[in-house]
């Protein structure tokens, strides 16, 4: 039989190399949100395990209560980086307060009036099972998130690591209600601080390769998106929409290319400043992202042109979603340098998609589309959709 003691001094020489790790990490990159939670967890958790480590020489309430105290809160610091490494909204800490307000006196009760061992794990058993698969449901990415592979590995290890002290609240719960032997000690306190050392070594692991993740993510996103704006920029909308494009064609789903640009930009910069100008810009950039669905792709190609996809659709709505773009923006007021208000007007060319077309003829089609908004009086949208060209003008 494994010694439980070498174990547990295992475990808390694996958590402490992993916070070393991990710190080291936090160090070199604390600008990746949430790192310095997770390093404060792992400092907390390895801090609960010395007090476990004590437990025959320190009172029960002491190692009972306080060691798993810091071990629970270790967990909750966790959660809380998780979230905001996945861009969540904080941990309401008033349920954390109280999840311990209902933790303290049930287990301070069992450690010290009540000294039943059966009891105890139940409690701190569930504890860990509540926090464990919170985190799992905290990290699991959704379809906005920059980092999508390695979160769902570390869902993973919590999810096992839920299961696990499920199982084993379930089997002294049997034994409390008389329905199985208990568990035998000795065998039970290996089995945790073998699941544990697993649990701590992939953990910390997989927070580095969250990281990485993290980097690579934002290395490409700064390559592929405008700065101004945060949509795609000329590239990677180039690359993008041919991959949409080929996609459309092997499915056989309609598809339309909006060229939107603002109308005489030029003389906003000359006459309100070019930081006015900018705000013009990214006006139009959240109005595009507020009216057109996350399936299309939106992308700033260059100065005051915008470019939309949209797929799967019909030649009404991506009329009716080009002319929405239009009256909104005309019916917003922006503000000049010296505090001078003022509105602008921007003209949309639609072009259709066509069975062999590459995405430079149905750009070079939207163009034209485009062109021919302008020529005939700018603020309106002229589509080019295999019947006549149709314009809809302003009013």
């Amino acid at each position: 039989m494994l010694d439980p003691a070498t174990l547990v001094f295992t475990f808390f020489t694996a958590q402490c190399a992993g916070t070393v790790a991990l710190i080291a990490v936090w160090f070199i990159n604390r600008g990746v949100p949430g790192i310095g939670l997770w390093v404060m967890a792992r400092v907390t958790l390895g801090l609960g395990l010395l007090l476990f480590l004590l437990r025959f020489d320190i009172p029960l309430v002491a190692s009972a209560l306080i060691s798993t105290t810091l071990i629970l809160f270790g967990h909750v610091l966790a959660i809380a980086g998780s979230r905001r490494f996945m861009d969540r909204a904080p941990i309401p800490w008033i349920w954390v307060a109280a999840f311990f307000a209902v933790y303290w006196p049930l287990l301070g009760y069992l450690a010290s009036m009540a000294p039943d061992a059966p009891y105890r794990h139940i409690v701190v058993s569930a504890a860990l099972t509540i926090l464990s698969f919170v985190n799992v449901w905290s990290l699991w990415p959704r379809r906005s998130n920059l980092v999508q592979f390695s979160p769902r590995v570390m869902a993973g290890i919590y999810g096992v690591t839920g299961l696990f002290f499920l199982v084993r609240a379930g089997r002294y719960g049997a034994a409390a209600l008389g329905l199985a032997p208990p568990p035998d000690p000795v065998g039970d306190i290996v089995l945790v601080m073998l699941e544990g050392t697993a649990a701590s070594v992939l953990i910390a692991s997989t927070y580095i390769t969250m990281v990485t993740e993290h980097l690579q993510a934002d290395l490409r996103q700064q390559a592929e998106t405008d700065p101004l704006t945060g949509l795609l920029n000329r590239r990677a909308f180039d690359r993008q929409a041919k991959r949409a494009i080929q996609a459309a064609e092997r499915h056989g789903d309609p598809t339309y290319l909006l060229f939107v640009d603002l109308d005489h930009f030029k003389s906003v910069n000359d006459r309100f400043g070019h930081a006015a100008g900018d705000r013009v810009i990214q006006g139009l950039a959240v109005t595009i992202l507020a009216t057109v669905r996350e399936t299309d792709l939106s992308a700033r190609l260059g100065g005051e042109e915008f470019a939309v996809l949209l797929t799967r659709t019909d030649a009404a709505t991506a009329q009716a979603v080009a002319d929405r773009i239009r009256r909104r923006i005309e019916g917003q007021t922006f503000q000049g340098d010296v505090d001078r208000p003022f509105n602008v007007s921007l003209s949309v060319g639609i072009a259709e998609l066509d069975r062999g077309d590459t995405l430079d003829a149905l750009m070079h089609r939207a163009d034209g589309a485009l062109y021919l908004a302008k020529k005939t009086g700018r603020n309106r949208v002229v589509a080019d959709i295999a019947e006549p060209i149709r314009a809809v003008a302003a009013g």
